[in-house]
């Protein structure tokens, strides 16, 4: 529960232009403000336009597939040519990592370099939630803003660009202890069929995430929901009936990083059909990685939603922030189609842990910066508050690792 407090309630909206950005300054009722950076856009916050300019969706489809650019040896690495960090971003989200494992690249390296492992880490799963959804305090236990898509996802990549009043953050009192998820839908998968009797009910659900303390790490943990009493071999039992299996983590140098550096910090999650799937975390001008075969749950060609956002560090924990924080959270995604994403419910969320925030109503905007579909949202210590008009944020940061 949270703690009752009072603002001052704002009622104007104030602006400020810029050459290169509009800076609004808008009121949320009751007791938001939010500065945000808005980019002009194609299609529009809600668009359903299900179709992109031919030459847009060709360009972006190029991005994609582009080849390695240039590279030149520095002393026997090999590094890129003549690209900024965020070019250099795009070039290694076109590069697969060479395999299962852990991985690193650090500007302006132009290849993933293999990185030892941390050790493995018991005890601590990441389960769906536990109790029925409709609980309207806290985010997290599937009360949350997802996003969905016509389609099947290949990747998406989440990032906070607003933050107002994030000065604090903790776990069970534990300062800057949390995990950044990315989460998928619960999707069919060929693993089910090794369940007794078939596994009617089972169903795969993955989960790319950053841990900032139990893992301090890059990792992904797979799961078979109701696959029954005796787990697959190598993976451990949760509950009466679920089963999960955790890649050892990517150690991310800095950990536990701090909660007011969370705005500059994007996690992408990749599903790649006969390949891998990979998460990777960009800290700054370094790119954490961890890969895991496709055939752990064959989500290439399932995924259609993603649930991104911040919570405790497993075990059903909750993220407590301090009193006045605001986040605002933003997905992009690449997949088979380019319409706009659509919002899920507000109760469609598949991870058991939470947050002590609350979704501000009326804030989740779907839409496409260009060819990108993309959602934003907002969520906030003061419970009930309401956005005065849907908003799409500043996403060049969150586009440049996969565009």
């Amino acid at each position: 529960m949270k703690t009752p407090h009072t603002k001052p309630i704002l009622s104007a909206i104030a602006l400020n232009m810029s050459k290169s950005t509009n800076r609004v300054a808008i009121a949320v009722q009751p007791t938001l403000a939010i500065v945000v950076l808005l980019l002009p856009f194609m299609g529009g916050c809600g668009s359903n336009d299900p179709t992109s300019p031919k030459d847009e969706t060709r360009a972006v489809r190029a991005a994609l597939t582009a080849q390695p650019g240039p590279t030149v040896s520095d002393g026997g690495a090999i590094i890129a040519a003549g690209l900024t960090e965020d070019g250099w971003r795009k070039r290694m989200a076109d590069m697969p990592t060479p395999g299962e494992g852990c991985y690193k690249a650090t500007y302006p390296a132009a290849s993933w370099e293999k990185t030892p492992c941390g050790p493995p880490v018991l005890g601590h799963p990441m389960p769906a939630p536990h109790k029925p959804s409709g609980d309207p305090e806290n985010i997290g236990n599937s009360i949350d803003d997802t996003g969905w898509v016509d389609g099947t996802l290949t990747a998406a990549v989440g990032s906070f660009p607003t933050l107002t009043n994030v000065t604090a953050e903790s776990d069970n009192t534990v300062p800057n202890m949390y995990t950044l998820q990315m989460n998928t839908n619960l999707f069919t998968t060929a693993r089910c069929q090794q369940a007794p009797g078939g596994g009617p009910y089972c169903k795969g659900w993955e989960q790319f995430f950053y841990s900032s303390e139990v893992y301090q790490g890059v990792a992904i943990q797979s799961w078979l929901l109701n696959y029954g009493p005796h787990c697959p071999a190598n993976w451990t039992g949760s509950g009466t009936s679920d089963c999960y299996t955790t890649t050892n983590a990517t150690p991310v140098s800095g950990s536990p990083i701090s909660i007011t550096n969370l705005g500059s910090l994007q996690l992408s999650g990749k599903a790649v059909q006969n390949g891998v799937d990979t998460v990777t975390l960009s800290v700054g001008n370094t790119l954490y990685s961890n890969s895991t075969t496709d055939a752990t749950l064959y989500l290439a060609g399932a995924w259609n939603q993603v649930e991104f956002n911040i919570f405790g560090d497993a075990n059903r924990s909750q993220a407590s922030f301090n009193s006045g924080a605001t986040i605002g959270a933003q997905i992009a995604f690449v997949g088979t189609s380019f319409a706009a994403p659509r919002c899920g419910n507000g109760n469609d969320g598949t991870t058991g842990e939470t947050n002590n925030l609350s979704l501000v109503q009326g804030s989740c905007c779907p839409g496409r910066v260009g060819s990108v579909p993309i959602l934003s949202f907002l969520e906030s210590y003061a419970a009930g508050a309401k956005a005065s008009f849907c908003l799409l944020n500043d996403i060049t940061s969150i586009v440049a690792p996969l565009l």
